[in-house]
């Protein structure tokens, strides 16, 4: 059986909505990517970067991403100043880390300093579910990295690929996973747009409410990979090997 990493987070949901027949195994983005390095998966929800950082050794499965529309919601820079000088990165996630270099270095010019310890830093990364429900909190500013993104280039940011090494030994069975991730992203939609969420998903995700979940799935995420989406990856792919795997 396909040993497939899932990310922890809300904006998954739609991929594993109907998805049977796997061995799914959930972790952050980072810990997927020390498993797949280790073998200990098949194929995973990883960072964009994993794959821009080593193109020779990985690759992606087409039409599958997890990006963001003008702005993603769910990756966010939180400021509790109105200076950025320390810089707390989490380590949940390479791709937003190098985002997030991107934006204070390249856009901004600035050269802050990054800590180790979260409760030193007056600028935090949180991404996911922990960036939704601090954006609830108040902060003297909070910034969508991913809006920043589509305002530099006007292309949705690619977060995450369905990503495998080319090594592995089951790759013929990627098509199939392929189709049927496809087919639950479909289906969730269909019911999303009717309304016909069962209570007991909402119950699971009890720290948005229905208004913010239409929103996020609707006006937020882009889950395809398509034209645009692999333009935006290639602009990327100059800041990782800038960056490096940060």
């Amino acid at each position: 059986m396909i040993k497939l990493g899932k990310v922890a987070y809300l904006n998954t949901l739609p991929m594993f909505y109907r998805l049977l027949g796997y061995e799914i195994i959930q972790k952050h983005p980072s810990e997927l990517f020390s498993m797949l390095k280790a073998d200990k998966i098949d194929i995973g929800i990883l960072s964009s970067a994993v794959y821009l950082s080593d193109k020779n050794q990985y690759d992606f499965v087409e039409g599958i991403s997890i990006s963001g529309k003008k702005m993603v919601c769910s990756v966010l820079l939180f400021l509790k100043d109105s200076d950025i000088k320390n810089v707390y990165l989490t380590n949940n996630s390479v791709a937003s880390r190098v985002l997030t270099r991107w934006y204070i270095e390249h856009i901004l010019k600035l050269n802050p300093h990054y800590v180790e310890e979260e409760e030193k830093a007056d600028t935090i990364l949180y991404i996911g579910d922990k960036a939704i429900e601090e954006s609830t909190k108040y902060y003297t500013n909070i910034i969508d990295l991913g809006e920043e993104w589509y305002k530099a280039y006007n292309l949705g940011f690619v977060f995450a690929l369905l990503t495998y090494k080319k090594s592995n030994p089951n790759i013929r069975y990627f098509n199939k996973l392929q189709e049927d991730i496809i087919g639950s992203i479909d289906y969730f939609y269909q019911k999303l747009k009717n309304d016909e969420i069962e209570e007991d998903v909402y119950k699971q995700y009890n720290f948005v409410d229905k208004t913010f979940f239409r929103k996020y799935f609707l006006d937020c995420l882009d889950l395809g990979l398509g034209k645009e989406q692999k333009e935006s990856l290639a602009i990327f792919e100059g800041f990782v090997k800038k960056f490096g795997l940060t």
